[in-house]
């Protein structure tokens, strides 16, 4: 990273998550930094396992409800993302 950034001028930001911490750190993280996605880590640390991005969250939960909308008006079975809900949960879990 320090290459780049003397070659480049500009800043390397070296944020991550681990894959238990919550969906809502992730989009916390995001904000923060001013970016669209973080990459999620093993949570011993050793790999990077997936990237966490708001579009494809945003694409899995509007592709839930289209399909749930043609079998229910009422949408049953919404999808829900609680306050601790994890990376691993949401993403292994609910296929997001």
């Amino acid at each position: 990273m320090h290459q780049f950034e003397s070659l480049t001028g500009l800043k390397v930001l070296a944020i991550r998550i681990y894959e238990d911490e919550p969906v809502l750190q992730a989009f916390k993280l995001m904000r923060q930094n001013g970016v669209g996605a973080v990459p999620v880590v093993a949570n011993d640390g050793s790999k990077a396992i997936d990237l966490s991005t708001a579009k494809n969250f945003l694409t899995a939960v509007r592709s839930y409800l289209e399909q749930t909308r043609s079998e229910s008006p009422l949408l049953s079975g919404i999808l829900t993302c609680h306050r601790n809900d994890t990376l691993k949960r949401s993403h292994y879990e609910t296929g997001l």
